[in-house]
């Protein structure tokens, strides 16, 4: 490879605009007052910009090295003003792109979207931050989790959290929404579906599921259309609360579809009645001293919420006023589906 020598000259030697480097030809004649420096040899590097450069300034400068390095300074100089302008340029528009952004994400935040959602059950005095749950895993449809025994409190682990697409990354919106459908389907939460049979002692129903359709490829995720004898776990009256025809609202447990159940309303919730038993005796007549007691017992049941005797038919009980006092034969089938009773003893005053 030919070597070429460098000059260094006072003031003069290898010059750099951006990040070439200038190999200067030494030049034996060199204008009065500027004498040589020192004489260095180097390989000469094929460099066509650099050289194109260096000639473009000596032919500007009547090849004198010195005035040509004044002129590479300058338009280095120029170039460099040229970079840094355009790099501020590019920072402010990013800047102005990522406050923007910002702006999206803290109005997001600040005013969040308002809806009027149903709680599964009929709880009415929630409060505080409570766990939403999407129906089929998704905001197609909503519902606050059921509020009895201070189960609506928002749980992370349960609940989770939805954010916006905007506040992902591409990449991570991209595999979410693409692995949807098969979560959706093979990852079952919850699903709303119709009462088409109550065994009430048991506290299991079965039923018709609505149609679950993903927002992704319209792809149904639904694993089946019915499910049999579900347990039905309502607040403290479970299957009580519901009749045939009831839309309701199921939870598949550690999301298997083999595991679900019953643990609300779909909207309108119903409440779970309060009964009231009263064990009572009745005398054999008026005058008897000391009164003599009618034995076996009898029972009224008298339901709190309606304020008259409890309809007890659906468990095999009395139904209408006529049908009271019975015997405890009478509920042992609605005893065993109910809990909570409270029993208090009466007796027939003279």
């Amino acid at each position: 490879m030919p070597t070429y020598e460098e000059t260094i000259v006072t003031g003069i030697g290898i010059e750099a605009i951006g990040e070439a480097v200038f190999y200067v030809p030494s030049f034996r004649a060199i204008s009065a007052g500027i004498g040589v420096a020192a004489l260095v040899v180097y390989e000469f590097i094929e460099n066509p910009i650099t050289n194109e450069l260096w000639a473009e300034a000596m032919d500007k400068n009547n090849n004198v090295p010195a005035a040509a390095k004044v002129y590479l300074e300058k338009k280095s100089s120029y170039t460099e003003l040229k970079k840094v302008s355009a790099e501020k340029a590019i920072l402010q528009i990013e800047a102005l792109s990522l406050q923007t952004r910002a702006n999206e994400i803290k109005n997001l935040a600040e005013y969040g979207n308002e809806a009027r959602i149903w709680c599964a059950d009929l709880t009415e005095d929630l409060s505080g931050d409570v766990g939403i749950i999407e129906v089929p895993g998704e905001q197609t449809a909503r519902n606050i989790q059921p509020g009895y025994n201070a189960n609506a409190v928002y749980s992370g682990s349960r609940d989770g959290q939805i954010l916006p697409a905007i506040v992902s990354t591409p990449a991570a919106t991209f595999w979410n929404l693409a692995m949807l459908p098969g979560w959706q389907k093979w990852k079952p939460t919850y699903r709303y579906g119709t009462i088409t049979s109550i065994d009430y002692p048991a506290n299991t129903c079965n039923l018709n599921l609505e149609a679950a359709i993903s927002s992704q490829q319209n792809i149904d995720v639904n694993q089946g259309t019915t499910l049999v004898d579900v347990p039905i776990e309502y607040m403290y009256c479970n299957a009580a609360a519901f009749e045939v025809d009831d839309v309701v609202l199921i939870e598949f447990t550690n999301q298997d579809y083999t595991t679900p159940k019953v643990i609300g309303f779909k909207s309108n919730p119903k409440r779970c009645t309060q009964w009231v038993v009263f064990k009572c005796w009745a005398k054999n007549t008026a005058n008897e001293s000391p009164p003599n007691f009618v034995f076996p017992e009898r029972y009224v049941v008298w339901d709190a919420h309606q304020a008259d005797f409890a309809d007890l038919s659906l468990w095999g009980g009395p139904e209408v006023a006529g049908d009271y006092p019975c015997l405890a034969s009478d509920l042992t089938t609605w005893l065993a589906a109910t809990s909570g009773v409270s029993v208090s003893e009466c007796y027939e005053s003279d």
